[in-house]
């Protein structure tokens, strides 16, 4: 089965994302604001996701709640963490 979780939640310095998978291929990762928005975009292998709490500029985001998204082949997960800087 394909699972993913978040932690630590809240964080405040990195959120690792815990992605089981049987698939060997890469994973997406986006991470949007509470408005919808996009904030980052990962990629990278599935057992490897994790956010810095930057936004794509490499600028550190606000605390507040997020939302994030992985994607891998046709599985998809959401969730919500929150980060307190």
């Amino acid at each position: 089965p394909w699972a993913v979780s978040a932690y630590p939640n809240p964080f405040s310095d990195i959120a690792y994302f815990d992605v089981s998978t049987p698939l060997a291929m890469p994973a997406q990762l986006d991470i949007f604001d509470v408005r919808g928005r996009r904030v980052r975009t990962l990629s990278s292998p599935a057992e490897a996701m994790r956010w810095d709490g930057c936004d794509q500029r490499g600028i550190p985001a606000a605390s507040g709640v997020y939302f994030y998204r992985i994607q891998q082949g046709a599985q998809s997960a959401v969730g919500k963490l929150v980060l307190l800087q």
